[in-house]
C-alpha cells in the first residue's frame, strides 16, 4: 500500500515524512546513530556508515571550514566528522524535527548546530 501511495506525487512526500519522523523518534540501540547504507570495500570494516563519512571527509581539508550536512538524520556522521576532521563550525539540517531533537540530545558537544529544514527549501541565505 505504501509503495502504491508513493506513486501519487502529492502524497509521496507526506508519507515519507511520516515514516521518517517515526523512525527518527525511535531511540534505537547501540550502532543506530546512522540512517545511511554506508560504504563497503573489500577490507573488513566495523562500521560502513562511518566509512562513508571518512571517504568523503578525506577528500578535502575541513579544518577551520564551515560545513553543512543536508539530511543529517540521527547525527552520528556529522558528529564523527566534527570530532575527527576539525571544521570550525558544522550545521546538520534534517527534514525531521524529531531527528533534530534527538541530535540535540545526543550530539550537543562540539561546534555543531542542528536545524530542522527541507532540502528542497533550505532555511539558509543564498551563498551561505
Amino acid at each position: 500500500i505504501f509503495a502504491r501511495l508513493c506513486r501519487i506525487p502529492a502524497v509521496e512526500k507526506h508519507l515519507w515524512r511520516m515514516l521518517y519522523n517515526f523512525l527518527a523518534s525511535r531511540p534505537g540501540g547501540e550502532g543506530w546513530e546512522f540512517m545511511n547504507y554506508g560504504y563497503a570495500t573489500d577490507q573488513t570494516e566495523a562500521n560502513a556508515s562511518l566509512r562513508l563519512y571518512d571517504e568523503l571527509a578525506r577528500q578535502i581539508d575541513l579544518r577551520g571550514k564551515r560545513l553543512l550536512e543536508v539530511g543529517s538524520g540521527r547525527g552520528g556522521g556529522l558528529s564523527h566528522v566534527t570530532r575527527h576532521y576539525e571544521p570550525a563550525r558544522a550545521t546538520g539540517c534534517d527534514l525531521s524535527p524529531q531527528a533534530i531533537a534527538l541530535c540535540r540530545r545526543q550530539h550537543s558537544s562540539g561546534p555543531i548546530e542542528w536545524i530542522a529544514g527541507d532540502a528542497e527549501a533550505l532555511p539558509f541565505e543564498p551563498g551561505s
